[in-house]
């Protein structure tokens, strides 16, 4: 329980509240004080001291001060102090009902919005609910957090995600062994994709055909011709020696003999017949003898073309051309190509020379048989094993024209896109566990990992809350109701229900009139649409807020160690809501441990003082004291309230309001309610039934220390229509001209003064 504020510095209006006189507080407190003075400050200081949080007060320090802001409170557990930073101890047992508590949960303005929704899901839960609540928003947070922690790896791994690649695949890239080696076995096929058109046109390696010698050349150089009379032998031999024909002499013979067909001699024209060379010419150039030489000029010639120099000159391009197509076939991938026999040029040279000069030799004396010299023989074994070697080259060249055409298929139709996409998955792999990335993917994975453990306990922690708030929402909705009908509201509230938006939790209803349900709405919805804001008054929002306020109140079960507080409870209400909200405060005194109500309506407060007990009740006032701010001083609630006081003051309204009222009296009526005023509020500063001159005059003499100076000018000034305040002098008797505009004015004055105008 409060028992008194000793002092408030630096906050709000409140430069330094300490005054003296009776300031204790009651178990029924009023506080009567005028819009602007510092009842809000108060609800803010008692919200902070609930809280324990700091900025409630802060946020209101005094402009301009020098020193920080600071407050002193004593309860019936002792003193509380605030230092400007913390407070010394705590009070978690109040309850605020004030323009904050509205804007928080019901409505501002004239709509209810997201924040009002959240708020109201949090009074509506109860305390227990809020620890749901709060877990489960706790959680919320968390999560939000580990998402943020997903985010932010995220987005430095997508510095690394290949184009077209998602997030999940690149992470998800298994590492590879030699990937360095893939990827370069890749780059080489695209390499060959991409020369598709070029490797199926390119032709096929090409075998050497095997080159051989003359079937018979062993047998030609043996062959001799027999029965050849040997005397014709020596004759033509003796006749060529003696002639110097040389190895020429033979075949220039017989070429010669194949002229002399007739009986003369082709060359001299005499007679053959009879001559005896002539006959061993014929014995010896006979068919035998020609068809020999037919043999040795048949392989001379199959000799030298086989194996001149023609036939090493496109040997050589043979293998040059040979050379090209490994270099191609190898750049494509193909290995194990046999080698060109280069050796073979140099084969066939030594064949040629050989053989040909051996050939020269028996054409030169058909009838001597040769052997073959060494050069021939070793040149006929060199070939040999060249076609062997020719053989094995083409066997490997038909291998590797099978491995060339397995190419040409495997290049396909020149498609380059998959073997460009498998680059990039290689190489996506390769950076994936490089260690930054890794880390990232690491940490994305924990991140992953905690926010699923995270959002799992939220889950539970929502389904539990869900369960207990199906066990509050129907007696809570059915006692704000019950409320509402106390009040004579025309409408109630139905499908009350909660929600998460965006993973928050709020509470929303429905305003029930005539049996037809209008939602709420909030600020873009349009006029022409029923809502919250155009269906009820002003009135009936202020009932639905004092109503939400006291459900949420009663289900405290700290209820009897609780505070309650009441700041301007009615606003709008008529007479008969004024009454019930009377009759509220005072059921909620019965059952909570103290009761303060804040207004700047004396007749309210003044209501609320007539039923309780003496002992109960007490009533301060929150008055002006210029420059040292506003203080909280003892206030004499039934003098302010004295029935012709209160009935002048509501003339002084309706004048205010409507022009209602004859100018005369209503100057009187300012006078005698600024005479009850300044004697109520300032019990200690003027005497008994004290005239407002004299009120003023002792003001003055005083001077900027007198608590009442602040109002001193406006009390001067309407003061000046004192001819009006008293009967007149009939020695200077003059017209009423009173300008009502002016008289307005200083009924507005005095209607502020007394606290009698709503801000």
């Amino acid at each position: 329980m409060l028992k008194k504020i000793v002092a408030i510095r630096n906050v709000g209006r409140f430069r330094n509240s300490a005054s003296g006189g009776n300031t204790q507080f009651g178990k029924i407190t009023l506080i009567n004080g005028a819009n602007g003075y510092g009842k809000s400050t108060i609800c803010a200081i008692l919200r902070s001291l609930r809280t324990g949080k700091p900025e409630y007060i802060l946020g209101r320090a005094a402009l301009g001060a020098a020193d920080h802001p600071e407050v002193q409170l004593l309860t019936e557990r002792g003193p509380l102090h605030f230092d400007g930073t913390t407070w010394s101890g705590a009070c978690p047992h109040l309850a605020i009902f004030d323009g904050v508590f509205v804007a928080e949960t019901v409505y501002v303005g004239d709509v209810v919005d997201v924040e009002q929704r959240r708020g109201l899901y949090r009074v509506i839960v109860g305390e227990q609910g809020r620890a749901f609540a709060d877990e489960e928003s706790a959680l919320a947070t968390q999560s939000r957090a580990q998402t943020g922690a997903i985010s932010a790896a995220e987005k430095a791994l997508r510095t690394h995600v290949p184009t077209g690649m998602t997030l999940d695949t690149f992470i998800g890239l298994p590492a590879l062994d030699d990937v360095d080696a893939l990827i370069e076995m890749q780059e080489d096929k695209l390499r060959l994709v991409s020369q598709a058109a070029t490797i199926k046109e390119r032709a096929l390696l090409k075998g050497l055909a095997i080159t051989s010698l003359p079937e018979n050349l062993t047998a030609i150089f043996a062959t001799t011709i027999e029965n050849i009379a040997e005397d014709a032998e020596r004759t033509v031999a003796a006749h060529i020696a003696a002639h110097q024909m040389g190895e020429k002499g033979t075949s220039w013979l017989q070429e010669g003999l194949e002229y002399a067909q007739t009986p003369d001699c082709p060359f001299c024209g005499q007679s053959l017949d009879g001559v005896p060379l002539v006959g061993a010419y014929r014995a010896i150039f006979g068919d035998r003898y020609r068809e020999l030489l037919r043999d040795v000029n048949s392989a001379r010639q199959q000799i030298n073309s086989s194996f001149n120099e023609t036939s090493i000159a496109n040997l050589n391009v043979i293998a040059e051309q040979y050379r090209n197509s490994v270099e191609f076939w190898s750049k494509c991938g193909i290995t194990g190509l046999p080698e060109f026999p280069l050796e073979l040029g140099a084969i066939f040279e030594r064949v040629h020379s050989a053989l040909t000069a051996m050939l020269d030799r028996k054409a030169s004396a058909p009838l001597e048989p040769l052997e073959l010299d060494a050069a021939s023989v070793a040149a006929i074994d060199d070939l040999v094993h060249a076609q062997e070697k020719v053989r094995s080259f083409n066997s490997a060249v038909a291998l590797a024209n099978e491995a060339i055409k397995a190419k040409k298929t495997e290049v396909g139709d020149g498609n380059t896109t998959p073997v460009k996409q498998e680059i990039t998955r290689l190489k996506a792999a390769k950076i994936r566990h490089t260690r930054a990335v890794a880390s990232l993917c690491d940490e994305r994975a924990a991140a992953a990992d905690e926010k699923r453990q995270i959002d799992e306990k939220k889950a539970e922690v929502r389904e539990r809350l869900s369960l207990y708030l199906r066990e509050v929402l129907e007696p809570y909705q059915k006692r704000i109701n019950e409320i509402l009908d106390d009040f004579n509201a025309g409408f109630t509230i139905g499908n009350t229900e909660h929600s998460f938006p965006a993973g928050v939790a709020s509470s929303s209803y429905e305003i029930i009139i005539n049996k037809k349900a209008v939602n709420l709405g909030g600020a873009s919805t349009p006029e022409d649409v029923p809502s919250f804001r155009n269906t009820l008054s002003a009135g009936d929002r202020s009932a639905l807020a004092l109503a939400f306020f006291i459900a949420h109140v009663e289900r405290d079960a700290s209820l009897s160690q609780s505070i309650i507080v009441f700041d301007d409870p009615f606003s709008s209400q008529d007479s008969f809501r004024r009454l019930q909200t009377v009759h509220e405060i005072l059921k909620m005194g019965n059952r909570c441990a103290q009761v303060i109500v804040l207004s700047h309506d004396s007749s309210f407060l003044r209501q609320i003082w007539d039923k309780v007990a003496a002992s109960d009740r007490a009533c301060l006032g929150i008055v002006d004291h210029g420059e040292l701010g506003s203080k909280v001083l003892e206030f004499d609630i039934e003098k302010a309230c004295r029935g012709r006081t209160r009935t002048d003051i509501d003339d002084l309204v309706a004048f205010y309001r409507t022009r209602v009222g004859q100018p005369v009296d209503i100057v009187r009526k300012m006078r005698t309610v600024l005479e009850a005023h300044l004697s109520t509020t300032y019990l200690t500063c003027f005497q008994e039934a004290q005239w407002l001159g004299d009120m003023i005059k002792e003001i003055r003499e005083v001077g900027p220390s007198h608590p009442a100076y602040p109002l001193y000018e406006d009390l001067d000034l309407i003061n000046e229509t004192a001819p009006y305040h008293h009967g007149e002098d009939l020695l200077n008797a003059r017209a009423d001209s009173l300008d009502l505009t002016e008289l307005n004015g200083l009924v507005k004055k005095t209607l502020r003064i007394v606290n009698a105008l709503q801000a």
